[in-house]
């Protein structure tokens, strides 16, 4: 390797003082191409798992703003000159407790060829992200483009369901694609079962935070991790079970949407609207008056063809500031 820049910050006696200015240089200098970088620091894979992890996320997150600079400003064709087999080494070198793994993740979705797809499902069971938000990054390009070829991804990310960083990530996905690219029918469909059983599991942990608070920790910390995962998981599983729209979900749905937490009500409310079921009906137009759940409850009315229903005052410009307020 060459760069001496990058060697600097590499191995177990990389400076984490000098580490700061290294990381800025390499991050100002239009001549270090992203695509360089990541083929460079693949080949130095013992140096990478002796690396310090602090140093390393830093080193990502540069090289994934190289390269996705340099995308832009080719309108996307410089992603042809990253080698996916290149993330794979290099995302296998990384040490477990490396911040910024997922920005690899996200590089192998936005590349969006063949290969990068089936080295993506290759890390992602091999080794999922931690964090729900990780793997939500992660995938997320995928819901931004429609050209990439859905049988590489479905069925198969549907085993990363057992994850509970990307349970929710991969519903939302196959949502997206039946929506957005009129799949049918729904990918999870045949998981049916195991979705409204989750669902039940996810409402019942929701249910006792409710009651008791600590019962997510007793830091704030944590406790904010673990409901936004819980929340984030309920509300993709209320939208995937009323896609797939089998009236064997009812019973959980009506589970859900006694909760407090007005966004999971919401979505549990619209999920039972679109099964055409009345009490799920009333709910959710009951929801387009409490302005923390206006927006979203009159988009799906909308969208089940309920909009004549709602009193046009809950659309007026007062009403709608009053919703983006809450």
């Amino acid at each position: 390797m060459q760069n001496e820049t990058l060697i600097a910050l590499l191995g177990p006696s990389a400076d984490p003082v000098a580490a700061g200015w290294r990381l800025r240089e390499l991050a100002e200098n239009e001549t270090y191409q992203g695509a360089d970088l990541i083929s460079q620091l693949s080949e130095q894979e013992d140096l990478v798992r002796r690396s310090d992890p602090a140093i390393l996320g830093g080193l990502l997150h540069v090289v994934h703003g190289r390269v996705i600079r340099t995308a832009a400003e080719s309108r996307g064709e410089s992603f042809a000159t990253v080698d996916p087999e290149h993330i794979r080494r290099l995302d296998q070198a990384l040490p477990e407790a490396t911040p910024n793994r997922h920005l690899l993740l996200q590089l192998l979705a936005m590349i969006q060829s063949d290969l990068s797809l089936a080295v993506l499902m290759d890390r992602l069971e091999q080794s999922p992200p931690q964090k729900w938000m990780d793997a939500a990054h992660a995938i997320s390009p995928l819901m931004q483009n429609r050209q990439w070829k859905i049988a590489i991804v479905f069925p198969r990310l549907l085993q990363c369901l057992q994850f509970p960083s990307l349970a929710a990530p991969t519903l939302d996905l196959a949502n997206f694609l039946v929506r957005e690219r009129n799949v049918s029918p729904h990918p999870a469909a045949d998981h049916l079962a195991m979705l409204n059983h989750l669902l039940g599991e996810v409402s019942s942990r929701l249910g006792r935070f409710e009651e008791n608070p600590h019962a997510f920790g007793d830091d704030v910390e944590t406790v904010q991790a673990t409901l936004g995962e819980a929340v984030s998981l309920a509300v993709s599983l209320c939208d995937a079970v009323g896609l797939i729209g089998d009236e064997s979900s009812i019973g959980k749905l009506n589970q859900t949407v006694e909760l407090k937490h007005r966004r999971v009500q919401c979505e549990a409310a619209g999920a039972l609207a679109r099964l055409k079921d009345e009490q799920g009906i009333k709910r959710l137009l009951e929801l387009t008056a409490d302005p923390a759940a206006r927006l979203r409850a009159i988009a799906y009315a909308d969208e089940l063809g309920l909009g004549e229903q709602i009193d046009p005052e809950l659309r007026s410009d007062v009403a709608t500031a009053e919703a983006e307020m809450s």
